[in-house]
């Protein structure tokens, strides 16, 4: 999605099934491209991955949690100290979401994608650290697998995610 500053990925599934992949740091942009694929009738994500709780990755969750109805909540186990991180928190409590943490060989499904999780290690999710980098170091990293040709541009997304991740 076109969000300026920041990561999020829609992995739309041919059944319906919807699950977005960051939350950007821009809220406002983040839900006007949300709101121009997804009908107002029909405000639901089945799942949200935030790969990592920096701003330009997880800002645009605490007012997507007050527009969109979602399932599920997942994250890297890393417990942070920023506003983004206690912002993502407060929300997801007061929705009645917890967040679930992902490791590598966990894997989510939407309709005919499935995704795989490869990384971080636990090793390598460790408490705040005062540079940050740890936090980037810890991001999650997905690996894709589609079982249909009309789905080969999601997994091209997610390729370019994993790439620019791998690259931070």
């Amino acid at each position: 999605l076109d969000v300026g500053q920041g990561d999020a990925i829609l992995v739309e599934g041919g059944r319906g099934g919807r699950l977005l992949v960051d939350t950007a740091g821009d809220p406002g942009r983040l839900l006007v491209a949300l709101d121009a694929r997804i009908p107002p009738w029909d405000r639901r994500l089945d799942a949200v991955v935030v790969t990592h709780p920096h701003e330009d990755h997880a800002g645009g969750l605490p007012l997507l949690l007050e527009r969109y109805r979602i399932a599920h909540l997942y994250g890297n186990g890393r417990r942070s100290e920023g506003l983004t991180a206690r912002a993502i928190a407060v929300g997801a409590r007061d929705h009645g979401l917890a967040m679930t943490t992902l490791r590598p060989g966990d894997a989510l499904h939407v309709d005919g994608t499935a995704l795989r999780v490869l990384w971080p290690r636990s090793e390598r999710v460790t408490d705040p650290d005062p540079g940050g980098r740890t936090v980037n170091d810890s991001s999650i990293v997905l690996l894709g697998s589609v079982r249909s040709e009309e789905h080969t541009s999601e997994l091209q997304s997610l390729a370019y995610l994993v790439c620019r991740l791998l690259l931070e």
